[in-house]
């Protein structure tokens, strides 16, 4: 039995029927995110529902095509008809120099671009209203001589795309030449993930806090230096949480102030490094183990610092 082959691109004249519907789509969509530039008329309940070529295209394509559909279509497989058909097309266009693989390459290729730039003038839209909401709330809030700088600085960020490759986990962000440091960076996009990780871990640290709670601690303390403090420390004034002290210094006369200030045995201590090597954090905890401290480790997994809360 000889194995029938089928042409590429043969799909494109079988599903030729869907494609009106398609493009109706399609241009509804664009047109959806276009509803605030332009206004067509339309009747009473448009007016009410914002008007415009949303509106129309809905009203005069969609519905239309769906319930003519309705009336007198026939649903049922028609990919597998007029294949032989398709493919002496295609075969014919190969002739006259048309390759249909080239055609759909840069069909896709077009259509993508399309779509970004109309995404990127949808995103400049959101962007411009919402800098119109914040001048108005600032009121009389100036930046000054740096009103220039801090601007220049903006459009900056905003040629360079730092928003959208901050959530693509793009490296070359910080270092564009620099294979090594990449690495090292890609390795530490996992926060831009942390709410969808941590959310279902709640009722965890929640029994965990708890746990603390019943076995005598009333204080908490995070040792820990750069990243594994910043955000410990916004919080901490963010909530002006009197019972939460956060350590990111080895100077002596700080860490003897900050221990007048607790109950070392009444206060769960939080040794917080990613790597679990950061010489600081080790010494903090090192210091405080000596007081009678009891800690619990932040850190990557298989880490030093996790082999020795292990311990």
């Amino acid at each position: 039995m000889t194995e029938q082959r089928r042409a590429p691109g043969w799909w494109l004249t079988a599903t030729a029927p869907l494609w009106p519907l398609g493009l109706a789509r399609i241009l509804y969509g664009i047109l959806w995110w276009q509803q605030s530039k332009w206004k067509v008329p339309s009747d009473d309940f448009g007016r009410r529902s914002g008007g415009g070529l949303w509106y129309w295209v809905q009203q005069e394509i969609q519905y239309p095509t769906l319930t003519a559909y309705k009336d007198h279509g026939h649903p049922e497989l028609r990919l597998e008809r007029g294949v032989d058909e398709a493919e002496r097309v295609l075969e014919r266009l190969a002739q006259v120099g048309i390759s249909m693989e080239a055609v759909t390459e840069r069909l896709e290729v077009e259509g993508v671009a399309a779509f970004a730039q109309s995404y990127d003038a949808l995103l400049a839209t959101v962007a411009a209203r919402r800098e119109a909401v914040l001048v108005s709330e600032r009121g009389g809030v100036a930046l000054g001589r740096a009103a220039g700088r801090v601007e220049a600085a903006v459009r900056e960020m905003d040629t360079a795309r730092v928003g959208a490759r901050l959530w693509q986990r793009d490296p070359t962000l910080w270092k564009a030449d620099d294979p090594k440091h990449q690495a090292e960076i890609a390795d530490r996009f996992g926060w831009l993930a942390l709410v969808e990780r941590m959310e279902p871990r709640l009722g965890e640290l929640e029994a965990f806090a708890a746990e603390a709670r019943r076995d005598g601690f009333g204080r908490a303390l995070v040792c820990g230096m750069g990243g594994s403090s910043l955000a410990p420390e916004v919080m901490r004034r963010a909530f002006a949480a009197e019972h939460f002290h956060v350590l990111d210094t080895t100077h002596p006369k700080a860490i003897r102030a900050l221990e007048s200030q607790i109950d070392v045995e009444r206060t769960l201590f939080l040794s917080a490094s990613k790597s679990g090597s950061t010489l600081e954090t080790r010494s903090h905890t090192a210091y405080f183990l000596e007081r009678g401290a009891q800690f619990a480790a932040i850190t990557d997994p298989d880490s030093d610092l996790e082999t020795f809360a292990g311990e």
